[in-house]
């Protein structure tokens, strides 16, 4: 039998090499977790002899048992410490990075880890995470608004101040801010609340509407507030409190300054923001619809009848039988009865009567419509351009042709619908530049179809 003989020296060598792999082992299995191989092990919040601290997964204290509670995100860490009823926070190394010296401590909008409130001698204040001063802890309360400021109260007063503790509003008498209203990115005025009723006040204090009103709002397209009572009655307002519209009426909406919607005597109608009546107070519902490049059209309801008006009130349609109507493309009504579509102008006039499944318009001067699948080309008096449907038809930003689709391949027509180039390619290009070129994709071959628009 033959026997192996291993010196000392090659015992020696592989003894060690062993210990460093095994050592290696035990500093991976350290930093990681046995259950999830990969995921760091933080450690965990435990307690002993009713003491938190800090403990790995192997059995390593990082942080002794020496507090009397312990919390928060141990991996980013921001790890609120209570010790003989005081709190601060520390780190997962255990070095302090907020002095155990406060009554209350928690973290606060806007950046969440960033921001700290605290409570010393029963006021609140606010630091950073270098402990230095934002807001001053003399205050009865702190808040983070969503307007991107911290609401502050003190005796009975209101404030705003940003988080560079700079001060937005001065303390004024009341309890909570609803809203700031900004100008030119900067704020001017804010709605606040005071014995449950809201006013407007201005920077420096200053309240130019008096908190009267159960709500108040302001509509930032018009620059003015809608008030409204206890008693459910509805105006309008500026900055300075003047009455713009009454606190006569029901409901105000407000499209545009020199349209609005008011109920008055449970009757719809319309005045301007100078209070002239537009429209009588004689429909059962109105309301508006709207764009700003088209402007608007409304539909009233009188005697279980519809009828569509123009901006002076005028009917265009005085029997709507449709069972909706929006705005499209193109200052187009999109209009749905019986679940079909069809297609209106600005004036009431009928361009596609209900039978289609889809209407787009694709240009300023083309409509494309299916009634069950495939697309027909309209113009927008209603025409139809082209007698074949195409699976699909797309503009292409040319100024005279249209993409078409057809068993799946493509081809040209013009915006009369004449057939320019039979569907053959597998795809179609435009190329704007100096010949406005059109191409026909065959394959990995691109080939010129149309030249200098033509």
């Amino acid at each position: 039998m033959t026997q192996i003989m291993i010196k000392p020296k090659v015992i020696l060598v592989l003894f060690i090499f062993s210990s460093l792999m095994m050592a290696q082992t035990n500093e991976v299995m350290e930093a990681t977790s046995p259950n999830n191989p990969g995921e760091v092990d933080f450690g965990e919040f435990q307690t002993k002899n009713n003491k938190y601290g800090i403990v790995k997964k192997d059995g390593t204290v990082i942080v002794p048992y020496e507090y009397d509670s312990l919390s928060g995100d141990i991996s980013r860490n921001r790890i609120k410490a209570i010790k003989k009823n005081k709190i601060g926070l520390i780190s997962s190394s255990n070095e302090i990075i907020i002095p155990i010296k406060y009554q209350e401590l928690e973290f606060i909008q806007p950046h969440y880890h960033d921001f700290l409130k605290i409570r010393d001698k029963n006021k609140y204040g606010i630091i950073n995470l270098q402990e230095k001063v934002i807001i001053t802890n003399e205050y009865d309360d702190i808040r983070w608004h969503k307007d991107n400021f911290f609401i502050v109260t003190k005796n009975g007063k209101v404030g705003a101040i940003d988080k560079k503790g700079t001060s937005l509003m001065k303390l004024t008498k009341g309890n909570d801010i609803q809203k700031a209203i900004w100008k030119n990115r900067i704020p001017k005025y804010f709605i606040f609340k005071s014995d449950d009723k809201f006013g407007l006040v201005d920077i420096n204090g200053n309240v130019s509407i008096p908190p009267l009103y159960f709500k108040l709002y302001y509509w930032n397209d018009y620059d003015v507030y809608n008030a409204i009572t206890s008693e459910n009655k509805w105006g309008v307002l500026d900055e300075k409190n003047n009455e713009l519209l009454p606190l006569i009426y029901e409901r105000i909406v407000i499209d545009q300054p020199d349209f609005i919607v008011v109920k008055k005597n449970n009757k719809y109608g319309v005045v301007d923001i100078k209070n002239n009546l537009l429209i009588p107070f004689e429909y059962d519902k109105l309301f508006t619809i709207s764009s700003k490049k088209c402007g608007s059209r409304h539909v009233g309801t009188k005697d279980g009848t519809r009828e569509l008006l123009d901006n002076k009130g005028l009917p265009l349609i005085k029997q709507l039988n449709f069972d909706n109507i929006n705005f499209v493309d193109q200052c187009l009504f999109e209009t749905r009865m019986n679940n079909k579509l069809g297609l209106m102008d600005m004036n009431g006039k009928i361009i596609l009567k209900n039978k289609f499944k889809v209407i787009k318009p694709i240009n300023s001067s083309r409509i494309i419509a299916s009634e069950i699948k495939n697309f027909k080309l309209f113009d927008f008096k209603g025409s139809l351009l082209t007698d074949e449907e195409f699976e699909e038809i797309r503009n292409i930003n040319s100024s005279q042709y249209l993409s078409i689709k057809k068993n799946n391949k493509y081809g040209l027509i013009n915006f009369e619908g004449k057939l320019i180039k039979e569907p053959v390619y597998d795809k179609i290009q435009w190329k704007q530049n100096a010949d406005n070129s059109i191409y026909g994709v065959i394959g990995i071959k691109k080939i010129k179809i149309i030249s200098d628009g033509k």
